[in-house]
């Protein structure tokens, strides 16, 4: 590992952990060398180190462990949206997030049909059951709701997909407090039906099914 120029001395440091850590082919589990180690053979200061460390815990990359050190949790972030959230609660809000949702799921739709298994098919039945006779509102509100939508995005076990996972349960929650203030709601039945939907799609493997599953479904939220 070479030391490096102080111009740029965050960025560089960032790329060059990164650089370790790809190059050592560390998996997540692995305890990262100390701030002294990378600062010595860096050439540059602990604080600059501890802020380099600190991106990565910032996207959920890495994390420190009492007695430890600084443990690789994964090599994907978290949630890529994870630090523009502050800035994400104003009025279009619902709305953005709610078309966000809908591009992901429908972008999804032929990797969902391939890889589903039978215990995610189960799964999803068992959280539709569970709404229809949970006495709920039906607004979609629910954590049963978040869990369902959140399990079909994690089907195709993509890391970078599951990284999204996320803005379903913030959008529930942007939208429990919509329903709260009455200005729109749709029937419970209604949206045990767009569940089913949904489902039975994914049980034929039916790309096109799916889609116009999912479109119905999104615009009971969206118009």
């Amino acid at each position: 590992m070479e030391a490096i120029s102080k111009v740029s001395m965050l960025d560089l440091a960032i790329q060059a952990i990164q650089k370790y850590i790809v190059e050592n082919d560390l998996q997540p589990g692995a305890v990262l060398p100390t701030e002294f180690y990378f600062s010595s053979k860096l050439g540059i200061s602990r604080n600059i180190t501890r802020e380099a460390i600190q991106h990565f815990k910032t996207l959920g990359i890495v994390m420190s462990k009492t007695k430890v050190g600084n443990i690789l949790c994964s090599t994907v972030p978290v949630s890529p949206y994870e630090n523009y959230k502050p800035f994400l609660h104003d009025s279009r809000t619902l709305r953005e997030l709610s078309v966000m949702r809908k591009i992901l799921e429908v972008g999804a739709v032929s990797e969902i049909c391939r890889e589903a298994r039978e215990d995610d098919i189960l799964k999803l039945e068992e959280l539709q059951e569970r709404m229809i006779h949970s006495g709920l509102s039906g607004d979609g509100s629910s954590e049963l709701e978040v869990a369902f939508h959140s399990r079909i995005l994690e089907i195709p076990r993509n890391r970078f997909l599951s990284g999204y996972v996320p803005l379903v349960i913030d959008f529930f929650t942007l939208l429990k407090k919509q329903f709260a203030e009455k200005s729109f709601r749709h029937s419970r039945e209604e949206v045990n039906r767009q569940h089913r939907m949904l489902i039975d799609a994914i049980i034929k493997r039916d790309p096109d099914a799916l889609r116009t599953a999912f479109e119905v479904h999104g615009k009971s939220y969206i118009d």
